[in-house]
């Protein structure tokens, strides 16, 4: 099996080209017609800068009525692209998208019927053609924050990227989150203050964000209050006033609430879960809690798994969201088994609690995801023993609506395998990136990938096998179906950063891009990262055109700092 890529060829022509000879230039049409002469970009043309102008030469003079998107289209991902047809000279016609073209991405411009030549001459035949646009830059290396304390977080805002950190307040005396925007320039600018209600409590992290359709972003965080409990905190930023308002609880209780996971859709169903700890059974509790956007009020809690049930009660849990709201929870039940159970959106209730892999396996302590597809297909992938060899391997298993979990399998080659993490794009194709426990502690990176065509999973293979250890990998995929992989390593020896070779063994941050044209390969890993200083908990994020930011904490000259590259 392979993790094939999206093609991009029309079906029921040869190489994509309908309508005409491969290079149309010279091509006349005959009386009371008018023939295509020339394209630009040409057919199977790769590397096309994102702002490039699709043009159209003709035999003779066009209508200028008849220039229009009906008779000039480009589309990709089967969706038409938004833009403007005009008239470039008497016999050619131009288009130009509204926004730059998506990163490495296959587009299929359309010249239709719809075009008449200015003395009525009408198309001899319909041309469709494809082209690949450039892949991204790494452009230079940017200061988010100096003096941050940790934890920095970047999320795609839609029209803009959001890099959130915590450091000192100065005038509280605690630690508090702050959130920079990236201007068009490519500088942060300061957006504010994010836990600035009434909290007086150091912020503990786990911070998620999530944007909202109308472009307000939603950010909650466990803090710990000044009575020595974790509570679960939220703000909201409102996008037509360009503010935050005052952070306050999701929730107001005696006991610990920790560890919040959030997940939302492009309908606007927001679910929230995390760890209660009651005290009453030494586990702990996994509450979820629904969150109405129109009214900014979180809903009644609910209680998803009790820890007063052993064979139930909760441990890193994970969860998703599919565009129907309905949400998947999967976690590492007291009796080393993983559970799930899921929530019905339209019934808005919780179905029973469900145990879905081999019970004669061996321990699960060692991390858990799951994600979901188009389809509404729920993915999870687990770390367990298995209990003839007494180590660990990656495994998984797929629920299918109206068919539920089919049987647990084991990714072969995942031997020693823990913390997997996965993506899945536009095709229903799935990367799995996990790490390897080596017993010098040089732990290695590993992947496997998911056809969803052939409903298979290749074997376990090296996404960096350098010999020293590999850690805190972070995977994002784009509209288009490619992956940007970043990692922290120490290297030894010969190495390629952005400017040449180097023969150093610094601290950095690693990036390795997957092409998902093709059949899909990993290019060439490339360090971003300054060399020298401590490198730490790199974090990614990736908008609709394929652009990526990574942020990254890092010692320069003895001051923590965040720092930011971007990939566009």
């Amino acid at each position: 099996a392979t993790l094939s890529a999206c093609g991009g060829g029309s079906s029921g022509t040869q190489d994509g080209l309908s309508g005409t000879q491969d290079d149309p230039s010279g091509t006349q049409g005959p009386a009371g017609f008018i023939a295509i002469t020339s394209i630009s970009p040409g057919h199977s043309a790769s590397g096309i800068e994102r702002d490039a102008q699709i043009s159209v030469q003709f035999s003779g003079d066009v209508l200028a009525a008849s220039a229009d998107t009906n008779s000039l289209q480009l589309r990709t991902n089967e969706n038409l692209v938004p833009g403007s047809v005009t008239l470039l000279d008497t016999d050619m016609i131009g288009f130009t998208p509204d926004e730059p073209l998506n990163l490495l991405s296959v587009y299929l411009p359309k010249i239709t019927q719809q075009i008449a030549g200015i003395e009525g001459q009408v198309l001899t035949s319909e041309l469709e053609w494809l082209f690949t646009t450039r892949d991204g830059f790494w452009r230079e290396r940017k200061v988010l924050s100096s003096g941050a304390i940790e934890n920095p977080l970047v999320i795609d805002g839609g029209d803009a990227m959001w890099g959130f950190y915590q450091r000192d307040n100065l005038f509280s005396g605690q630690n508090d989150i702050f959130v920079d925007q990236l201007s068009e320039g490519g500088d942060w600018v300061s957006a504010g203050l994010v836990s600035n209600g009434d909290n007086d409590g150091n912020v503990a992290g786990s911070l998620n964000v999530t944007r909202l359709s109308n472009g307000d972003l939603l950010a909650v965080w466990q803090e710990l209050a000044a009575d020595g409990t974790d509570e679960i905190w939220y703000n909201r930023y409102d996008k037509e006033n360009m503010s935050w308002g005052d952070s306050s609880r999701v929730t107001s209780n005696d006991s610990d609430r920790r560890q919040p996971q959030l997940v939302s859709n492009q309908s606007d169903d927001v679910y929230l879960i995390f760890d209660l700890d009651d005290g009453l059974a030494g586990m702990t509790d996994i509450m979820g809690i629904r969150y109405s956007v129109a009214d900014d009020t979180w809903l009644e809690e609910q209680l998803i798994a009790d820890d007063l049930d052993f064979s139930l009660g909760s441990g890193q849990a994970s969860m998703a969201m599919d565009r129907s709201g309905n949400v998947m929870v999967v976690w590492f039940a007291d009796d080393h088994r993983m559970r799930s159970r899921f929530y019905n959106a339209s019934l808005q209730q919780w179905d029973s609690i469900s145990l879905f892999q081999q019970d004669n396996d061996g321990d699960t302590h060692l991390g858990s995801h799951i994600v979901v597809d188009s389809q509404g297909n729920f993915t999870a992938a687990w770390s367990q023993e298995d209990a003839s060899f007494g180590l660990p391997f990656i495994w998984t298993n797929r629920y299918i609506p109206g068919q539920g979990w089919s049987q647990a399998r084991q990714i072969i080659g995942s031997i020693l395998g823990y913390s997997p993490r996965m993506r899945v794009n536009k095709d229903g194709n799935i990367m799995l990136i996990y790490q390897q426990d080596v017993a010098s502690g040089d732990d290695k990176l590993l992947f496997s990938g998911f056809n969803y065509q052939q409903n298979d999973w290749t074997d376990a293979e090296f996404v960096e096998e350098n010999e020293q250890a590999a850690s805190q990998p972070v995977l994002v995929v784009d509209s288009s179906g490619n992956f940007m992989l970043v990692w922290n390593q120490n290297r030894s020896g010969t190495y390629s950063d952005l400017n040449g070779t180097i023969f150093l063994d610094p601290p950095s941050i690693w990036a390795r891009r997957f092409d998902n044209l093709g059949d899909g390969e990993w290019l060439s890993a490339i360090t971003i990262s300054p060399l020298g200083g401590s490198v730490d908990k790199p974090m990614m994020a990736v908008n609709s055109s394929g652009e990526v930011m990574v942020l990254w904490m890092q010692m320069i000259d003895g001051d923590p700092t965040i720092l930011s590259r971007y990939f566009n």
